[in-house]
């Protein structure tokens, strides 16, 4: 018998405007409104979400075609980046949510990027696997302290960095084709110092996140039979292989993010899966939501997941909206 669809998990709505989905972000108002931002094949679909039941989308930010789009927000304002030569950021004015403002498109020393990483606490984007031409070049480091005219800090181009994510003065690079995950001191954004690095056994360190409390670094990988990888960072230096997970030996663990004691992980075929971190050395499943009925493996279903305050989450699904 096939496996139940869902576990503690309910659908409340479901979109499917445009032909190909990508990446996804929350954006949260200062008066709660909440905001699904979502990357499609040609450009940013921006939806209302804040009734779960009744989502509608306020505005469409056209983009150069591309099947990655990526997007970060920063207080009243939405970066959105893609690998489509000379589509370099997108800034959206989300002052007035209802009605998004493409502000400009701002590239500094870059025209294009894979991944974006957002320091929320300190006004900080960092453009992942940016290139200016056929050379993939690494990261840079943006300051927002006007957020509609960034400018570049510095950045690291010794290896191509997939993605990243920081946490207070530490930026953690995901180098998938070196197979690395590197801690960087991020205390001074124009001096980036590593602090040390690491393999394993067939890494495509794809991306990652850290418990609440910060001992715990899950990292996915992404290849067929790939796991969730939980490391103990008690000692960086250290960084010991303690735990891993999958959902479906199959299947390719995309993305995870971590909110209290609930680690989202978007598990491409198996779909959305939720795991109970409370103790975060021991990821526990307990819920889930599958929105790719197809074969299990390769790069089919859901790409990412955003969640919400509200405990709503949404799931961008690659073919399904």
């Amino acid at each position: 018998a096939s496996p139940p669809v869902a576990r503690n998990v309910t659908l409340q709505a479901r979109l499917a405007d445009y032909p190909g989905y990508s990446a996804c972000t929350a954006y949260v108002h200062p008066d709660g409104r909440e905001y699904a931002v979502v990357g499609t094949l040609n450009g940013t679909s921006i939806v209302n979400v804040t009734d779960p039941d009744h989502p509608y989308e306020v505005a469409f930010i056209p983009g150069l075609s591309s099947p990655w789009r990526e997007m970060k927000s920063y207080l009243q304002w939405i970066y959105i980046t893609t690998e489509a030569a000379g589509g370099a950021i997108q800034i959206v004015r989300m002052t007035d949510p209802e009605h998004p403002v493409l502000v400009k498109i701002w590239g500094g020393s870059f025209n294009r990027a894979h991944t974006l990483a957002i320091d929320a606490a300190r006004g900080i984007l960092v453009a992942n696997g940016t290139r200016s031409d056929n050379t993939a070049t690494g990261m840079r480091v943006i300051l927002l302290d006007d957020p509609e005219n960034p400018y570049e800090a510095g950045g690291y181009f010794d290896d191509y960095v997939h993605d990243s994510w920081v946490r207070n003065d530490t930026l953690y690079a995901y180098c998938i084709r070196s197979g690395i995950v590197r801690l960087f001191d991020f205390a001074d954004p124009y001096d980036l110092r590593e602090i040390t690095s690491w393999t394993y056994p067939s890494a495509a360190t794809h991306s990652g996140e850290a418990s609440r409390d910060g001992r715990w670094l899950y990292v996915c990988d992404e290849r067929n039979y790939s796991t969730l990888k939980v490391f103990d960072m008690a000692n960086p230096y250290f960084h010991e292989l303690t735990e891993e997970r999958t959902v479906n030996p199959l299947a390719i663990v995309h993305n995870v993010h971590v909110k209290a004691d609930t680690a989202f992980v978007a598990w491409y075929s198996e779909g959305a899966r939720l795991f109970d971190v409370s103790e975060p050395s021991l990821p526990a499943e307990w819920g889930w939501y599958d929105t790719y009925g197809g074969f299990s493996g390769g790069f089919h279903g859901v790409w990412d997941l955003a969640h919400f305050p509200s405990g709503t989450f949404v799931a961008s699904d690659i073919e399904g909206g």
